[in-house]
């Protein structure tokens, strides 16, 4: 209910409004329409680029009511990075399916796909690959465990090590308790490294963690 109460929802329709006004009731969801079909409890707009625009560098959830090439076309030239861009949704205004589009794992938006299709009836889309075949991405196990990847090109050779069932290492050098989630059955070929440190001597393919235990303080003294 949180997440969806940080939802903001953009049809193009009437029919597709009336969908987002069903998503948004009992909730703070915020809902855009198109300026002719503008309501007391919509927010009007005239130019959907320019409302993407302005909505992809502000909101972390977006639920677009309309065709899923439209969206692409519309969100293309503010994608960013996964660390950063917005959870992206998309529904057929007649609520049969909500689309996982962008940030699936970090932004949230598979889980957010999951809950809203529950709370209308509709089927879930959801496409990474590791959901689908019941996996543990790396950037879904740091997230989990309010780690933050060092380097999201060494996450995604371990997320396919991980893909292909090779057999990878979980490595804990913090003092925080973390269950050890890749259980390594053979020879490891890469490994998951939480630390704080800076150098990792490992000739395995490594993924580092950083764990977020370390804590500067500053002292206060009157005059100074």
């Amino acid at each position: 209910k949180q997440i969806i109460a940080m939802l903001t929802i953009v049809p193009l329709s009437p029919a597709g409004t009336a969908l987002g006004r069903r998503i948004a009731a009992g909730t703070d969801a915020e809902l855009f329409t198109l300026r002719k079909y503008a309501q007391p409890d919509t927010c009007p707009f005239d130019s959907l680029s320019a409302l993407v625009s302005k909505l992809f560098a502000t909101r972390r959830n977006l639920l677009f009511v309309m065709a899923t090439g439209i969206v692409v076309r519309s969100i293309a030239p503010h994608i960013v990075h996964k660390a950063h861009d917005p959870a992206v949704l998309v529904a057929d205004e007649g609520g049969n399916f909500i689309i996982s589009l962008l940030s699936g794992h970090l932004g949230g938006a598979n889980a957010l796909a999951h809950d809203l299709a529950a709370r209308i009836g509709a089927t879930p889309v959801i496409t990474t690959a590791t959901d689908v075949q019941g996996l543990q991405a790396v950037d879904m196990f740091a997230q989990k465990h309010g780690l933050i990847i060092d380097n999201f090109d060494d996450a995604k050779i371990l997320t396919a090590l991980i893909l292909q069932h090779r057999p990878i290492r979980q490595i804990n050098e913090t003092c925080l308790h973390i269950p050890d989630e890749y259980p390594c059955t053979g020879i490891p070929e890469g490994q998951i490294c939480i630390s704080n440190k800076l150098v990792q001597n490992c000739s395995l393919p490594t993924v580092r963690l950083l764990a977020r235990n370390l804590v500067l303080g500053i002292g206060c003294r009157r005059g100074v």
